[in-house]
């Protein structure tokens, strides 16, 4: 049961979920990773439904954001390419932001650098590539600001170990001076991380209040489900290694770790399973 709920999760989350500091429901477009060597290659090239692609011309709608998680020295584009007879043959667009390794392209730049909203008539390839230096593209995902998904993505949850057994993640609660809130752990959610790493993260709950369980000291949860960077820790598991569910009076940090190789965390997120 537990892998089904998995799998289903998944699924979800690939229309729920991307980098937290701007949006939290986002459509995360399968197999939008890849490299360039640097010199202005392309590290993600994908047809548009017009051919024989899965890229939507109508998921870039108005007020829409793309957001690029990526590594490399230099800062990504992405172009939008057409070769239906529209204004623009191959329009670049820079983002407006980046920081740590995540990149926004808003709908409006893109219009202007494409010369038409009309993506359904004249958009054929999207791509994202270097300027320059050698890029990897970790996802890529369109959404709106302000939609309500009900899933809560933690602000600032992000960071790397080099192994073994180190922590990427370590965020005080609302108990003390962090902006953790013990009550997003409550019956039915699932905490998501989208990581990178050769082994599966784990999360870790702590109290040093008095009167917490013996357990709740260092409280280590192995993931349900993990697969393609998505780990999921089902709200049963927790509270069986924590010894409680009274986070309210006992939750003080959380962790992300890695369990024994190097492990960098994109985003943690707490929502309800569907």
């Amino acid at each position: 049961m537990k892998k089904l709920l998995g799998v289903l999760m998944v699924i979800l989350l690939t229309l729920l979920l991307t980098v937290s500091f701007v949006l939290a429901d986002d459509l995360i477009i399968e197999g939008a990773a890849g490299s360039s060597p640097g010199s202005w290659g392309q590290a993600v090239a994908m047809d548009t439904t017009r051919g024989s692609g899965i890229v939507e011309p109508g998921w870039f709608a108005p007020g829409s954001v793309i957001t690029v998680i990526y590594e490399g020295e230099g800062v990504p584009e992405i172009v939008f390419q057409s070769w239906s007879g529209g204004p623009v043959g191959w329009a670049k667009v820079a983002p407006y932001t980046v920081e740590d390794g995540i990149a926004l392209f808003a709908y409006d730049d893109i219009v202007e650098a494409f010369g038409t909203d009309d993506f359904d008539s004249f958009f054929d390839k999207f791509y994202v590539g270097d300027t320059g230096d050698p890029l990897t593209v970790l996802q890529v995902s369109i959404g709106t600001p302000g939609a309500e998904t009900g899933v809560i993505v933690i602000e600032g949850a992000a960071g790397s170990t080099q192994g073994p057994w180190g922590q990427a993640v370590a965020m005080d609660t609302t108990r003390g001076s962090g902006i953790v809130d013990p009550a997003w752990f409550a019956p039915g959610t699932v905490v998501t991380v989208s990581y990178e790493s050769d082994n599966e993260p784990e999360i870790v709950f702590q109290s040093w209040t008095d009167g917490k369980p013996d357990s709740a000291g260092w409280a280590k949860i192995a993931p349900y489900f993990a697969q393609d960077g998505l780990a999921l820790f089902a709200y049963d598991d927790i509270v069986a290694a924590f010894g409680t569910d009274d986070f309210g009076s006992f939750l003080d940090k959380f962790y992300v770790g890695d369990t024994g190789a190097p492990l960098t965390v994109f985003e943690v997120a707490v929502g309800p399973a569907q």
